[in-house]
């Protein structure tokens, strides 16, 4: 069984830069922040220090102490960044065993890009829906429309 949301925003920079600050590693700390029930990240770093792309595994710190493994699936500059999600703690790896999330970018014109950012969570069994369709529905689109605005805010409207 699974869930899915997503979140969008336009910004006033080409889709190259927009890009560039969504897929940065010292970007994730400053604009993927805790947000209601939901840690930020701390920080990131690629696993063995090899660059980002297809293959690879980030491993991702969040405010709560948890530690995430994320394996880059898809890496397309500037269109496409995927990754699956793994590792997730208690209580939420009682809902939740693992998740993909998908970020599509598009020119909008010569300064002016969207992001659509999609998640979609492989649930443990069916029994958790009742709980984790709320989580993900509102918590988790809020945390992300919040990182969105703060995406936006860092690059330019």
């Amino acid at each position: 069984m699974k869930v899915a949301t997503h979140a969008s925003v336009e910004c006033a920079v080409s889709v190259e830069k927009l890009f560039d600050a969504a897929t940065s590693m010292e970007t994730l700390s400053t604009i993927l922040r805790p947000v209601g029930p939901l840690p930020g990240v701390e920080r990131a770093w690629i696993a063995g220090g090899a660059a980002i792309g297809a293959g690879v595994h980030r491993s991702v710190v969040l405010t709560d102490g948890a530690t995430l493994d994320e394996e880059i699936t898809a890496w397309a500059p500037p269109r496409t960044h995927e990754y699956r999600v793994t590792g997730f703690a208690a209580p939420f790896s009682l809902l939740v065993e693992s998740a993909i999330a998908r970020w599509s970018f598009e020119s909008l014109g010569a300064s002016r890009s969207r992001v659509l950012w999609r998640y979609e969570f492989a649930l443990t069994s069916r029994l958790a829906l009742p709980l984790a369709l709320p989580l993900v529905k509102l918590a988790m689109n809020k945390l992300m429309r919040s990182t969105l605005e703060n995406l936006s805010a860092s690059v330019g409207r």
